[in-house]
């Protein structure tokens, strides 16, 4: 089942692309949607922006910068990192976010 969402940019670490105050949607899929057959998380790319449940962070927008795979090519993590790294979190302090922790990828925004 397809899930939308739209979250409120919160801070200026994806600035310029995402100003604090901006709105994404963010398009993802229902837990149950696995037994489906449905792996949209493998449309998932470098570049890409995502909304992820962090562990440490709670809800976060970052970029995708290195995604990790299995011997089946299926992503098994992803590595974040923030447009503006003076006001972001780096990618080290994240670590490894595993890709159940993500949320969705962000498809539209409007900034403030």
């Amino acid at each position: 089942m397809l899930r939308l969402r739209i979250l409120k940019v919160t801070g200026n670490s994806m600035h310029p692309t995402l100003e604090s105050g901006a709105f994404v949607l963010v398009m993802g899929f229902a837990i149950n949607a696995k037994r489906f057959g449905i792996h949209w998380q493998q449309s998932l790319k470098v570049g890409d922006i995502v909304a992820v449940h962090h562990s440490r962070y709670g809800d976060i927008i970052k970029r995708i910068c290195q995604i990790e795979y299995d011997d089946k090519r299926t992503i098994t993590g992803l590595y974040l990192v923030g447009d503006n790294p003076s006001q972001s979190v780096s990618t080290e302090q994240m670590g490894r976010v595993e890709v159940e922790q993500v949320i969705g990828k962000v498809v539209w925004w409007v900034n403030g």
